[in-house]
């Protein structure tokens, strides 16, 4: 689940106690989640916001929204400790992105998601 993926998946915006679907609290790094927890958030992502095509008109498509085969086995890619994005910036911009699916096309990322892109390689 590297930062490069997240952010072409959309997550379940949690709000609601400090806390995220999965309990975790939304000021947490995602540096700072042990591996089950970043499986269990995704896990919940994949739930709420599965992945789905949205149109780009003549550019084709692209893809928004979470695969429940990417939060287990071999396919998740846990987010290093060096990442200091927070599971609320997180579900903030990846409901945004699942929201908004049709900006993805353009390029236009949603504000929410200015966070993750200034976090650069520290997250994935």
């Amino acid at each position: 689940m590297k930062l490069t993926s997240v952010c072409g998946v959309a997550f379940a915006m949690a709000l609601g106690c400090g806390s995220s679907g999965s309990g975790i609290d939304r000021s947490r790094t995602l540096g700072s989640l042990s591996t089950a927890e970043q499986m269990s958030e995704c896990e919940d992502f994949a739930s709420m916001y599965p992945k789905k095509s949205v149109s780009c008109g003549t550019d084709g498509s692209a893809s928004v929204g979470t695969d429940a085969s990417e939060c287990m086995g071999s396919n998740f890619e846990a987010i290093p400790s060096t990442c200091t994005v927070t599971v609320g910036q997180l579900e903030d911009c990846d409901a945004a992105l699942y929201n908004e699916g049709s900006a993805v096309c353009s390029g236009n990322v949603p504000t929410e998601c200015a966070p993750l892109f200034s976090a650069g390689s520290a997250c994935n």
